[in-house]
Parts: C-alpha cells; structure tokens; sequence
C-alpha cells in the first residue's frame, strides 16, 4: 500500500508541476503554484473515486476507461515530445538530428504495435463486463 500511495503521490505532484508550467507558472516544486497544481490533482482523482464509490460504479470499469484514456494519450504524447524536439525555435542546436529521429520512429513505431495489441484485450474486458462476467 505504501509503494501504491507513493506513486499516487510523485505523479500527482509531477501532474500539478506540467500543469503550471503549461499555464506559464513558476514551476519550483517548493512554490505555491505547483503546490496548488498538485492539490488540484489530488482532488480530481480523489472526486472521481468519490463519484464512482458513491454511485456504485463497477471499479474495475473505472480502471478500464483509464486504460482506454492512457491509450489514446500516449501516442499524441509521443507525437507532440517528437515535435517539439525536432523545432529548432524551441531545441536550438540540441534539435534532434536523423539518428535520433531513426531510433524515436521505431519506438513510436513499437508504441502504436503495443497499443494495438492491447486495444482488443480492453475490448474483451469491456465486453464480459457487459455481459456481467
């Protein structure tokens, strides 16, 4: 339980710092905007737990539509890192060359294998929900 409450933690507050910093905030993890970026975080998790305790809704379908959500995530992620590493007006001189673009594309090209992959698991997992299995 402590390993699974530290993890909830450190990504909340790695969540609350991406936040603020897209917002154009300071980002210091010891400044009151991350803090406040992380206390959002927390809240919204803990209101969607809230909302499916109170409403009886089946926890392993809260589970599978994260999973569903993490797969459409990633890959725009993915896409968006690839992006902004290779635009010179953001990387400057550290814009990626051929060799990393090479080596980023075959791990996208194995992201989007995974992904697929496990698109028909969660869909098998949603169907026996469906059917009260």
């Amino acid at each position: 339980a402590a390993a699974a409450f530290s993890s909830f933690l450190v990504n909340a507050m790695a969540g609350g710092g991406l936040l603020v910093d897209g917002l154009g905030m300071d980002k210091s993890f010891d400044r009151l905007p991350v803090k406040i970026g992380t206390t959002a975080a927390l809240l919204i998790g803990m209101l969607i737990a809230m909302l499916a305790l109170k409403t009886e809704f089946n926890p392993v379908t809260t589970i599978l539509i994260a999973q569903a959500a993490t797969l459409l995530a990633v890959p725009e992620c993915a896409v968006l890192l690839l992006l902004l590493a290779n635009d010179r007006s953001v990387m400057g001189e550290m814009k990626n060359g051929p060799v990393v673009n090479g080596i980023a594309g075959i791990g996208f090209l194995v992201l989007c294998w995974m992904i697929w992959n496990t698109i028909g698991s969660i869909q098998a997992k949603f169907a026996a929900l469906g059917a009260g299995g």
